[in-house]
């Protein structure tokens, strides 16, 4: 029997996928652009600061744009973007947990696969002694008890006739052990293959989380900012109009 691809027995599933590295990165590029939010905000009441003192009516109507414009805006981008870091942080978490999982489900498969190499090798020994000609997969397991027989070939049990009679019952129970074990290997491998559908189903369902919480709220998309070097270098954000 040729022994299966590791993909084939887990199936097209496709849980390793994404990185938890590049989620990381948006997490600490999202803290400037909230680092620069705070401090857009910070300049805003700054301004309006120095506005206080002066009634003239278009100094009062510029008051009021910072108010209930820039102020609301840069309150608005604070909460989408922490928003944002939480969504990216649990995805990268998931993302390392599914992969961490997903390299030990491949790694025993690994091993059990191995283990039937090696069951096949006696069930064929047993076979050819006892006989038995046929071909078994993870898919088909053989059965229990050892096949009907054909003639027991005798070559190798020496000429002592009471050991020669004894060989089929040996046979039977050397089949039985093996194809016990086979069939335990088997279905550990089902189950190995549903729990990376499983872990198909969470890397898709945590993908869909980050996807809907990174939508922009239509409120927010009338609004356009811009970002120069960013706080580090002394830069920040501006709200450059109302679209």
């Amino acid at each position: 029997m040729s022994m299966p691809q590791i993909d084939e027995i887990l199936g097209p599933a496709r849980p390793a996928v994404g990185e938890a590295a590049e989620a990381f990165q948006a997490v600490r590029w999202l803290q400037q652009v909230e680092q620069c939010a705070t401090a857009y905000t910070a300049q805003v009441r700054a301004a309006r600061g120095s506005l206080a003192s002066n009634h003239a009516v278009a100094v009062d109507r510029l008051d009021g744009q910072l108010a209930t414009v820039s102020l609301v805006a840069a309150s608005k981008l604070a909460a989408v973007v922490s928003d944002a870091q939480q969504a990216f942080y649990a995805y990268g978490t998931q993302v390392t947990l599914i992969r961490e999982n997903a390299a030990a489900i491949r790694a025993r498969a690994e091993e059990l696969v191995l283990m039937l190499q090696a069951y096949v090798r006696r069930l064929e020994d047993i076979g050819q002694q006892a006989g038995v000609s046929a071909v078994y997969s993870w898919r088909s397991p053989p059965p229990i008890a050892l096949p009907n027989t054909g003639p027991v070939r005798w070559g190798n049990v020496g000429h002592d006739l009471t050991h020669a009679m004894n060989v089929p019952e040996q046979l039977a129970g050397q089949w039985h052990a093996t194809a016990v074990e086979f069939h335990r290997v088997c279905d550990e491998l089902e189950v190995l293959r549903a729990s990376w559908q499983a872990l198909h189903e969470r890397r898709m369902s945590a993908e869909r989380r980050l996807a809907a919480a990174l939508r922009v709220p239509h409120e927010m998309s009338r609004w356009q900012f811009t970002a120069d070097a960013g706080p580090s270098a002394g830069g920040g954000l501006a709200l450059i109009s109302r679209v």
